[in-house]
């Protein structure tokens, strides 16, 4: 007989849904809750796809990934939010701050009208810069 240290050790899992009564309808409203939101509910969208064989397969490992490709249409963000997942940290927190940081980015980048950007060379180097930069001609 092996010792209790060797043995192998079984474990049950279980899943119990709860709806915490929180929803997010856009990109804003994700980042506000991401922040709020108990730590057990990001891992819960995070690792579930890893829990149960999924019927349609898809190209985002998590929920929240998933949601922003398909509900706020917005592939690149998507591709952001799956890069990682909880298990690339050290903790469920140092994870929220993953998820928050590319969501942030697409909040603030959502409220710049793109009107007003072009890509082109600036003095210091090739990068995004403000059309608003260039002031009118006064001449007549």
């Amino acid at each position: 007989m092996s010792s209790d240290a060797s043995a192998f050790q079984f474990w049950g899992c279980s899943e119990i849904r709860e709806s915490l009564g929180q929803r997010a309808d856009g990109e804003r409203q994700m980042l506000e809750r991401l922040e709020t939101i108990p730590p057990e509910s990001i891992y819960y969208h995070s690792v579930r796809c890893l829990m149960r064989r999924q019927v349609v397969p898809s190209p985002y490992p998590d929920d929240f990934a998933r949601w922003v490709a398909l509900e706020v249409r917005d592939p690149v963000l998507a591709e952001r939010l799956a890069l990682h997942s909880p298990f690339d940290f050290p903790s469920i927190e140092a994870f929220r701050a993953h998820l928050l940081g590319p969501l942030l980015f697409g909040v603030v980048a959502s409220q710049v009208p793109w009107r007003l950007w072009r890509l082109g060379p600036s003095t210091s180097s090739s990068s995004w810069k403000p059309i608003a930069s260039k002031r009118p001609s006064t001449r007549s």
